[in-house]
């Protein structure tokens, strides 16, 4: 008996992503990949060396006190006037697989990375998701997929993007979806 992954409870939303946010073609393509980053900077107003809180102000004046914790290496080179640079990239993969082609195996991974000592303070995340799912059933007209995860549970999706709409054009009840699913959090001071 194979144990659920609490990672598949994700599913939900990373249907929401590939079937909102497919890149567009002519016609129902096979696979659609699609990429979003967005990068933020806000500069360095105050810091409390003892208590580790910066005071960082944001581009429409505003500020935010954020506590670094001691997985941050190198906080002691951070000054008033530094700017943080914070970069989130997200990505999804949607695949139709071949008849013939295995399910691809449910697999989740995360990685981490920080500066070596005496290098400017920055940091990283990320983490990536890979599963099939099932389409049960399309509905053309309200361009609704009604689709199993990898524990059977049921799961229904309506696009809402013309994008979206395209790749679901193209799906069959009986087709099988590979989801790539990336993340990134980038940190870095300058």
């Amino acid at each position: 008996m194979k144990a659920k992954s609490p990672l598949l409870g994700l599913i939900p939303y990373l249907a929401v992503l590939m079937i909102t946010a497919c890149a567009a073609t002519p016609e129902a393509p096979n696979e659609a990949k699609i990429s979003d980053e967005v990068t933020v900077q806000a500069m360095v107003v105050a810091v409390d060396k003892e208590t580790r809180e910066l005071t960082l102000k944001r581009p429409d004046g505003s500020s935010v006190e954020v506590i670094a914790g001691p997985e941050i290496r190198n906080f002691e080179q951070i000054e008033p006037g530094n700017t943080v640079t914070a970069r989130y990239v997200v990505s999804l993969t949607a695949r139709r697989l071949e008849a013939d082609a295995p399910d691809t195996e449910p697999t989740a991974g995360l990685l981490t990375a920080r500066a070596e000592p005496g290098q400017a303070p920055a940091g990283a995340i990320g983490s990536d998701m890979i599963m099939t799912v099932v389409v049960k059933s399309v509905d053309q007209d309200q361009h609704i997929v009604t689709f199993t995860d990898p524990n059977g549970a049921l799961h229904a999706i309506e696009a809402e993007r013309d994008e979206g709409k395209n790749f679901v054009r193209g799906l069959q009840p009986g087709d099988r979806v590979e989801l790539i699913y990336e993340e990134l959090l980038v940190m870095s001071v300058e």
